[in-house]
């Protein structure tokens, strides 16, 4: 073992530094303070050079993860709501989807590429702090250059985190606007089928063949208060109160909606002053889905 040239103390096997008297033995063949230190000031420097990634370069991280949910999303809105726009958004971001996992695997990124470059200059700076301490540990010059060093490197690290919040924050943002977007269409385009499957139900030129249209419908189709109670108004509409009143009492009372079509067929006798038939209809109005609404029928003619 060698000893301190200064003091004659014999030196740690893995120590440049005498335990006495604090002297730095350096041998021909092995790094020196100054050599250790620039090495661990060249290590900050290649990782501060390291650009922070950005939005654009920042979504890698979680486009892998969130473009298969919009995928998905968007199937769920295309199969309910069967538009075309839907399904042809669906493909595209399946696409997209594909794209980006294969990519995200192959490491291509420039985000990842980036956190590889910075994990690996951020290990060579961890090894060369060790062996810095192991030789130089008890040297206050070392232990300040190394508490600064993890200082700054540290402050990259948050840096990078900060913009990594920023970027899940704007990712839900982006997500959220997709799904009211999608929502909205949905609603907008289910209301459209809706309309137009009674308006295609529903032929306003022959009140007979309206009703007749009704009675061999399949029972989802005769379900539809809407449809019910726009074939009552075909039929007021063409002047046939008796039969409104007949279709009324032989096929919707008692049913969801009745409330609706009764009190159509009352306030178009009120209309036309003829207050005595209906209250007559009123009456027949026995098995009306709600008891309640008999009263209602009742409260129109007061």
């Amino acid at each position: 073992m060698k000893r301190c040239p200064r003091c004659n103390e014999m030196l740690p096997l893995l120590s440049k530094v005498c335990p006495v008297c604090g002297a730095v033995v350096e041998s021909e063949d092995s790094l020196t303070a100054e050599d250790m230190a620039n090495s661990l000031e060249y290590i900050l420097h290649d990782i501060k050079e390291i650009p922070v990634p950005g939005f654009v370069a920042g979504m890698s991280r979680l486009s892998v993860f969130i473009v298969p949910i919009i995928s998905i999303f968007l199937l769920i809105i295309a199969w309910i709501s069967s538009a075309g726009l839907f399904w042809i958004l669906f493909v595209l971001s399946l696409i997209w989807s594909v794209w980006v996992i294969v990519k995200k695997f192959k490491g291509t990124f420039k985000a990842d590429m980036a956190e590889r470059d910075f994990k690996k200059l951020k290990n060579d700076y961890e090894m060369t702090a060790r062996i810095a301490k192991r030789d130089f540990g008890e040297n206050k010059e070392v232990k300040k250059l190394l508490a600064d060093i993890s200082t700054q490197i540290s402050d990259v690290e948050e840096s990078w985190n900060r913009e990594i919040r920023k970027n899940v924050f704007i990712w839900i943002a982006i997500l959220a606007v997709i799904i009211i977007l999608s929502t909205t269409g949905t609603c907008s385009v289910s209301s459209i089928v809706k309309e137009n499957t009674v308006s295609e139900v529903v032929d306003k030129s022959d009140w007979k063949e309206n009703v007749k249209a009704y009675l061999s419908a399949s029972e989802q189709e005769q379900d539809n208060p809407e449809y019910r109670l726009t074939v009552v108004n075909e039929i007021i509409t063409a002047g046939q109160m008796s039969e409104a009143e007949k279709f009324f009492l032989d096929n919707l009372m008692g049913k969801i909606g009745d409330m609706e079509c009764a009190k159509v067929i009352v306030m178009a006798y009120v209309n036309n002053g003829d207050k005595d038939n209906a209250k007559t209809f009123v009456k027949k109005c026995t098995a009306m889905r709600y008891k309640s609404d008999i009263q209602k029928l009742e409260n129109l003619l007061k």
